[in-house]
């Protein structure tokens, strides 16, 4: 055995897991980065399953002005604030890992460590990422670029302003686990 996997070491894995899980995940996931999504918020404590993003109308092209000329009596030059909301449900993402006792034997606890964190954040934040850009893409109006000519291997392209995406948390990523005696296996569950 190269480390010792009494109760003590076990449950300080768990602790440095759950510790380090929200560090790596945001790291990580890619939405909550202030230069792609402006509009974020986190409603951690607060109930209920939706929140309500405002939005804003279009913005009107400024105009030629004239010197001396009054700006708001220029036709089509004025860009009146009409604000609607949007409201957006959450939905829960989960991953799990199991580690067997012999892994954690064998392996050593620092290397499972850093296997459990990496598995677990890397999968909560990709697919946090996969539904957040999947619901852009859905949501946007694609020209057609030549795409659906002869040649079916191409690669589609969305641009994208910071304000057109929100982004909202719930919670943070939390880490639950417990032994399987039956399998001899540690469950870990984000």
């Amino acid at each position: 055995m190269a480390a010792g996997t009494t109760s003590s070491s076990v449950q300080q894995l768990y602790a440095d897991i759950v510790a380090d899980l929200v560090p790596y995940y945001m790291d990580a996931v890619l939405l909550p980065n202030q230069q792609i999504i402006r509009n974020s918020l986190v409603v951690a404590g607060s109930t209920g399953s939706q929140v309500r993003f405002p939005l804003t109308n279009t913005y009107v092209d400024a105009v030629s002005v004239s010197e001396g000329a009054s700006i708001i009596g220029t036709a089509s030059s004025q860009s009146n604030f009409s604000p609607t909301a949007a409201n957006v449900t959450f939905s829960k993402r989960g991953v799990a890992t199991d580690v067997s006792e012999e892994s954690l034997e064998d392996g050593g606890l620092e290397v499972v460590r850093n296997a459990v964190i990496t598995r677990l954040s890397g999968g909560l934040a990709q697919a946090t990422d996969k539904a957040g850009l999947l619901a852009a893409k859905a949501g946007s109006t694609l020209a057609d670029t030549g795409e659906l000519g002869a040649n079916a291997d191409f690669t589609l392209n969305f641009v994208m302003s910071p304000e057109a995406m929100a982004y909202a948390a719930k919670r943070e990523p939390s880490v639950r686990m417990w032994y399987n005696p039956d399998t001899d296996i540690h469950q870990k569950v984000a």
